[in-house]
């Protein structure tokens, strides 16, 4: 369906009862009655947590969090890194394996089972620290990267979860080619909100002190931690216990 003109459009959708897309500049009509974005910005959101968000791509990620990796390892025994460190561990250890009937579970569920299997794996606590802090930097240094609060809290849950490749669901043979193709688990965007949801505000201070950290390289490469920007409470960092729906 084409239209010459703008007027041409509203009038089409009026007469079909939907209004135009929510986001701002598209015309495309809604989805649904239900939806405010049109299909293209509603399945955009869905893939990264913003209708017009991008993810953040393994050659923007892989070089920052080489450097936090280092920055982590030179600084840990520092009080500050340490208990960022503590805490990525408790990240890992709590979590519970809930089954593989991934449709029958729920969000904080399946963000448990998947943290589980992160442990399970052997993912490190530095590992965690680090991809934090990546995220951080990515949104105060890298500009468009990060749209919004929403797409950060996407991007970071989802970073997080993905340290590991999602669990395969099944196995099909493709006639065309003659391969095993594997399927694999895509959770639904609100388990990467849970898994964000799970990091304490005293591990974000950290990470945001690890950005400023990397973004003067030559403060820390002297191997001494300078203070930190942005205080941190006096008290450890821990996860506090959540209750599930």
């Amino acid at each position: 369906m084409s239209f010459d003109n703008a007027e041409q459009r509203r009038a089409a959708l009026a007469r079909i009862g939907l209004g135009q897309c929510g986001y701002e500049g598209c015309t495309f009509p809604r989805r649904s009655d239900r939806s405010k974005h049109c299909h293209q910005h509603y399945n955009r959101q869905r893939r990264t947590g913003h209708p017009n968000g991008k993810p953040i791509l393994s050659r923007q990620l892989k070089p920052i969090d080489k450097i936090a990796r280092q920055y982590i390892e030179t600084n840990q025994e520092a009080s500050p890194i340490a208990a960022g460190l503590r805490w990525a561990a408790n990240w890992l250890l709590p979590a519970q394996h809930s089954g593989d009937d991934w449709q029958d579970m729920s969000y904080p569920q399946v963000r448990d089972t998947l943290i589980f299997k992160l442990e399970r794996d052997g993912v490190e606590p530095v590992t965690i620290l680090s991809r934090l802090a990546t995220c951080h930097y990515l949104q105060a240094y890298e500009p468009r990267t990060i749209l919004s609060d929403q797409h950060f809290e996407f991007q970071v849950g989802k970073l997080l979860l993905r340290l590991k490749p999602f669990p395969k669901l099944y196995e099909r043979y493709d006639r065309v080619s003659g391969a095993t193709r594997g399927t694999y688990l895509k959770p639904a965007p609100g388990v990467f909100r849970w898994a964000y949801k799970s990091i304490p505000l005293e591990a974000h201070i950290l990470a945001r002190n690890i950005a400023e950290k990397l973004h003067e390289p030559e403060v820390w490469k002297t191997k001494t931690l300078a203070p930190m920007k942005w205080a941190l409470p006096t008290h450890n960092l821990q996860s506090q216990p959540e209750s599930k729906k």
